[in-house]
């Protein structure tokens, strides 16, 4: 096995499109893997653009201005575009979350003529997964199609993925299939044991049943559909918000705005003092630390980090039923539940509500699986396991 000093050698670069302050989960998501691999002894960067400053560099995150007006983006590649393709000269595994990252094709395919290990992950199916960059008629569609193809692992976090990439490619040759992971180690069920103070803090009733959802307040995530099934339920609880619920110009998600605003007055409306909008949370742990259930109704979705976060600390999912998401993640009535309508979300939230026991029995079969599937290490270990097969591979032929 390597020791920390011959892992340092192994420098691994890491591009997706946004990280904090804008809250995009392949950004959040990237950044922490980063933090676990420099945890365990590789020299770990995250590249990433923003829409504000020059560049800037902190700790193990490299930001890069990608501005939003046409002119200064074409003035700003001749910087950006070397700049990143010294990043990626400098580092021996490259991966890339999304193809929203300006020049992505172009660094992959760069990075596999000079001999680095790529890795590509989509991050949404119906965005840029292969079968539906296939559909879309663009240059930069196309370019990433041709580079994904050459990517040395097609990183898979769902069955969704990976049947649109055997579709597509018509092999499953490099092709892994694991979720993007979570670190286990922060997101553990010890923090319940503080439920009280957590809730005392965000000014919650600890008494009351205690549901969450996460992510941008916008319709694809469902929330009309899951204000109107709570607002059936009688008994009382607390429905917390954890997501933007209104962001300024610069953001990507700007031009959702409106939807944002109108699904948050919706669920003031028909929820009234038992809804919360927290908005963005630094340390969200504490919130999946006092919550009970994590409601989740989406249309279309990669893998949520929200949910790998939270069966992590044993909350019960209840989720809508959805291709390469739900079935894959959840093993229905045992480690959570998968509804197909509005009344039989209603009447499974109902039924928790009324068996702490069958409550308790859940979240340990969620945090089971999740130690089982979702850890950093096993998704480190399934990708790293193909470049080593590899090079053995290689040394064998010579």
């Amino acid at each position: 096995m390597k020791n920390n000093l011959d892992k340092r050698k192994d420098r691994i670069l890491i591009v997706t499109a946004y990280t904090k302050p804008i809250n995009m989960g392949g950004g959040s998501n990237a950044e922490a893997f980063a933090g676990f691999l420099n945890e365990k002894g590789y020299s770990a960067k995250v590249l990433a653009k923003t829409n504000a400053g020059f560049f800037r560099i902190k700790n193990n995150k490299i930001l890069v201005r990608w501005p939003n007006a046409r002119v200064l983006k074409v003035i700003s590649l001749f910087w950006i575009f070397p700049y990143s393709l010294f990043l990626c000269a400098r580092n021996n595994y490259i991966f890339f979350i999304s193809n929203h990252f300006p020049l992505m094709p172009l660094l992959l395919l760069f990075s596999k003529a000079i001999g680095k290990k790529t890795v590509f992950r989509s991050s949404l199916v119906g965005d840029d997964d292969p079968y539906c960059l296939k559909t879309k008629f663009s240059i930069y569609s196309r370019l990433s199609l041709y580079s994904i193809k050459k990517a040395d692992v097609y990183h898979s976090i769902n069955p969704a993925f990976t049947d649109s990439y055997t579709k597509v490619y018509k092999t499953k040759k490099k092709l892994v299939e694991v979720t993007q992971g979570v670190n286990i180690s922060r997101f553990s069920y010890e923090l319940k044991r503080e439920k009280e103070v957590y809730c005392s803090e965000f000014g919650i009733n600890p008494k009351a049943p205690i549901i969450l959802s996460v992510g941008f307040l916008i319709d694809r995530k469902g929330y009309k559909e899951m204000f109107e099934i709570l607002s059936r339920i009688n008994s009382n609880f607390t429905y917390i918000i954890v997501g933007d619920y209104s962001v300024n110009k610069d953001h990507p998600l700007y031009y959702l705005n409106n939807e944002m605003q109108r699904n948050y007055a919706t669920g003031n409306s028909l929820l009234k003092n038992r809804i919360r909008f927290l908005g963005p949370v630094e340390n969200i742990e504490k919130i999946y630390a006092i919550s009970d259930i994590l409601l989740m109704n989406s249309y279309a979705e990669g893998t949520p980090n929200a949910l790998l976060e939270a069966m992590a600390m044993g909350v019960v999912p209840v989720v809508k039923e959805l291709n390469g998401v739900s079935s894959y993640l959840i093993k229905d009535k045992f480690s959570g539940i998968v509804y197909k309508d509005i009344v039989d979300a209603k009447k499974s939230i109902i039924e928790l509500f009324c068996s702490k026991d069958e409550l308790g029995r859940m979240s340990k079969e969620a945090i089971s699986s999740s130690e089982r599937m979702f850890s950093f290490d096993k998704t480190w270990d399934e990708i790293n396991s193909v470049f080593q097969t590899n090079r053995q591979d290689v040394s064998l032929i010579h």
